[in-house]
Parts: structure tokens; C-alpha cells; sequence
């Protein structure tokens, strides 16, 4: 809803740019790829597939404490704030900023890609589902 608002102080301020929606997954992997640092600010972030795409393109996370940001990213692959803050966020971003390096890269996009890979979550999800179905009170075959 602040679009309108955030492209007005992104004109006006050299260094920051507003993009927009990025509907390609191209143009997202472009811009995952460019960033050297992945700012999420909301409180109510549930699961974090932005966060999870984040880590897996090697940028340094800044969110915010007790959100489901927060429940993916370890201490040294980002840092979180209190919610509500904006000179704590300032801060983090200014900390996250100082540490782009390449080890940093490499730790954000191995701990994602160790964790949250398909190969690892899809047997999981099948799991589930077939646990799901075999509790049904109706037999369905499940193959795979």
C-alpha cells in the first residue's frame, strides 16, 4: 500500500531503487543475485519462501525478532531486530552491509541448500500426505 510513497523516496535518494513487482523468475533470480544484502521488515512473516530464495542466493538477512524469518535464519547468516524500531533496523542493515563477503555468501546458500533443497523437503511432504491418507477413515492407494 506505501508503493506510491517508498518509488517517490527512492527517486530522491541516490543508492536506492524501488523495482516493483517482479513477476519473471528471471528477473527475481537477477535481483536475488544483485543484492548484497535481503531486508525483510514484517512482523508477520509466516513461513519466509522470500527469505528462504534470500539465503539460497548467498545474501545476509536482515528481519525482524519472533517472526518466521526469524525461525530460518540462524545468527550468522543474518541479524534481526525488534519489530517497531526503524533506527534498530537501520543499524542491522548497516551491519549485514559490512559483513558481504564471499564466505558469508557461501554459508547463507549452503545452510539453505542443506536444509530446503527438494531432494530433502519433497520426501517430507509425501510423508506427510501419506500419513495424512493412511489416517483417513477411507483406504486410498499412494504411489509414488
Amino acid at each position: 500500500p506505501d508503493a506510491p510513497a517508498i518509488q517517490r523516496y527512492t527517486e530522491a535518494h541516490r543508492g536506492a531503487r524501488y523495482v516493483g513487482h517482479l513477476a519473471s523468475r528471471t528477473d527475481l533470480a537477477v535481483a536475488y543475485a544483485s543484492g548484497d544484502v535481503f531486508v525483510t521488515p514484517g512482523r508477520y512473516e509466516t513461513f519466509g519462501m522470500s527469505t528462504l530464495e534470500a539465503l539460497c542466493s548467498g545474501l545476509c538477512v536482515v528481519g525482524i525478532r519472533d517472526s518466521g524469518t526469524a525461525s530460518l535464519v540462524a545468527a550468522p547468516l543474518g541479524v534481526m531486530t525488534a519489530p517497531g524500531d526503524p533506527a534498530a533496523m537501520a543499524a542491522a542493515i548497516a551491519d549485514a552491509a559490512d559483513r558481504v563477503d564471499d564466505a558469508t555468501r557461501d554459508a547463507c546458500h549452503d545452510f539453505a541448500a542443506s536444509r530446503y533443497s527438494w531432494d530433502r523437503v519433497f520426501p517430507k511432504y509425501l510423508s506427510i500426505y501419506r500419513d495424512l491418507l493412511c489416517a483417513s477413515a477411507e483406504p486410498v492407494e499412494v504411489t509414488a
